[in-house]
């Protein structure tokens, strides 16, 4: 088998690259959605996601730079012929997803490495001997709260097209029962020769593959939520229009008074811009934390008991005497 394509077929290095990829992704996403799924009740749990996200990230960024290698590969070959140049919508179609997916495996991974890079602080680190954040990206919560939006909704978008990718297999093994498959995974100097049509450089199929992501990411980007930071610390004196109470002379208005029946509830730990399941472990901590510090029993029975006031040793008209 040679190297290079030709018009029958794909050579085996840009086979190499298509299943190595694909079975990487679908690694990708069944790692991201094992991660998604575990609970985070336990100390052994949360280290199961630790790992796996860490294995989600590292996989990721070998679909990286696969994916950049692969389309420079892509790039210096030409491209096989179509089987049915004549069916124009179908051949469009094919071409917008083969494109698509193009710009996925380098998208996706790109926008995840981002996550992690503009996060503060670390979570699940990626699983090699280099650097863990890309140079010159801030550690910017708002802006890491934003990328994982899009990076979540991105492989929606990356899914439905491998299934469509899929179907298309399907539909030309099955129904038209022609060699699409067998270009990819046969022996391509066996298959017959395609019908010669004139060659010219495909435009729109990219494009629309190109709008397809730019479109996710501006959706993406209006329904992100900024990150409203920490909540400024509740004030104590009261309001310059509010006169102050007269005070009264009694023995228990000079008492010290009762600490507090509750400590003060901690500041929830920031949320680190990660993915939905990180973010749920986080907020798991701030619950924990809360119900250490406050009983929601007490705060029932408390609201529920009615406020006794101090008893006044003297009269009101006596005080004012």
């Amino acid at each position: 088998m040679k190297a290079g394509n030709d018009a029958r077929g794909y050579g085996w290095v840009a086979r190499a690259f298509h299943w190595s990829i694909a079975v990487l992704i679908i690694a990708a996403i069944a790692l991201g959605l094992y991660a998604a799924n575990l609970r985070d009740t336990a100390q052994d749990q949360i280290q199961k996601i630790f790992e796996a996200f860490s294995l989600h990230k590292t996989v990721g960024i070998a679909v990286l730079f696969l994916g950049i290698i692969r389309i420079v590969w892509m790039l210096t070959q030409k491209k096989p012929r179509h089987l049915h140049p004549e069916r124009k919508l179908e051949t469009f179609t094919a071409e917008v997803m083969h494109f698509g997916l193009y710009l996925g495996m380098i998208i996706m991974p790109l926008s995840g490495w981002l996550v992690h890079s503009a996060a503060p602080g670390g979570f699940a680190r990626i699983l090699w001997p280099f650097g863990q954040r890309l140079p010159g990206v801030p550690e910017n919560l708002a802006l890491s709260e934003k990328l994982a939006v899009f990076h979540e909704f991105g492989w929606w978008l990356l899914a439905a097209m491998i299934v469509l990718h899929l179907l298309g297999v399907v539909k030309h093994s099955v129904i038209d029962r022609d060699a699409t498959l067998a270009r990819m995974a046969g022996r391509a100097a066996t298959l017959p020769e395609p019908p010669e049509v004139p060659e010219h450089r495909a435009v729109a199929a990219p494009l629309v593959a190109l709008a397809l992501w730019a479109g996710l990411a501006g959706y993406s980007a209006l329904i992100a939520q900024p990150h409203s930071g920490t909540a400024a610390p509740a004030t104590t004196e009261a309001p310059a229009s509010v006169p102050a109470a007269p005070a009264v002379e009694s023995a228990a208005s000079t008492a010290p008074r009762p600490a507090p029946r509750h400590p003060p509830v901690p500041m929830p730990m920031p949320m680190l811009g990660r993915s939905s399941a990180e973010r749920s472990i986080l907020r798991s901590r701030n619950r924990v934390a809360r119900s250490r510090a406050i009983s929601p029993i007490g705060r029932r029975r408390s609201a529920s008991i009615p406020r006794r006031e101090p008893a006044m040793s003297a009269s009101p008209s006596t005080s004012r005497a």
